[in-house]
């Protein structure tokens, strides 16, 4: 609104500048929203050519085959931690069992039917049976040895004129009876 419009008018010249005064308020507040509203296309702008980039480096992205690649390792992942809480849950049996060999025990088992439980023990896995089929597995053999395990018969001293039967003995009697 113009000055001369509102003279043209017979408006006095007090009323006139308060016209302008409130007019001129109305147009600074337009001026701030008009700024804030531009600053907001700006930023959303900005935002847009943003996405548009991170968009642009999945151009020729198969999303499909990637879903599929992340089920097949998903599948192989869940598969070998199958593998190896049944493969700790034979050791523990194994050594539970005095297995003298855990990997010579497995030689033994047929994979195929054994199936770890929720509670941690393994159905199919029979090592009662295999101890009585292949002992040499499990615990070694104990032997009875009589006299301290010395094949000379003990510990007593030689009888007098007989050589003593170990080497540093043996050799101070011969100094002394040559």
């Amino acid at each position: 609104m113009e000055r001369k419009f509102l003279e043209s008018l017979g408006i006095e010249k007090e009323a006139i500048d308060k016209i302008m005064a409130e007019n001129g308020k109305d147009i600074e507040a337009q001026k701030a929203l008009t700024v804030a509203e531009t600053q907001k296309v700006t930023a959303a702008n900005d935002t847009i050519k943003q996405l548009q980039d991170t968009v642009k480096k999945f151009d020729g992205v198969d999303v499909e085959k990637l879903k599929a690649d992340l089920a097949a390792l998903q599948q192989k992942y869940n598969a070998d931690t199958a593998k190896l809480r049944l493969d700790n849950a034979l050791d523990v049996a194994i050594i539970g069992a005095k297995g003298r060999s855990t990997k010579a025990v497995k030689a033994f088992l047929d994979y195929g039917k054994l199936k770890l439980k929720d509670d941690g023990t393994i159905d199919g896995l029979d090592l009662d049976t295999l101890k009585k089929n292949e002992p040499y597995l499990f615990e070694a053999i104990e032997t009875n040895i009589i006299g301290g395990g010395d094949p000379g018969g003990g510990n007593e001293p030689p009888e007098e004129g007989e050589p003593p039967k170990d080497y540093a003995g043996y050799k101070k009697w011969r100094e002394k009876h040559q």
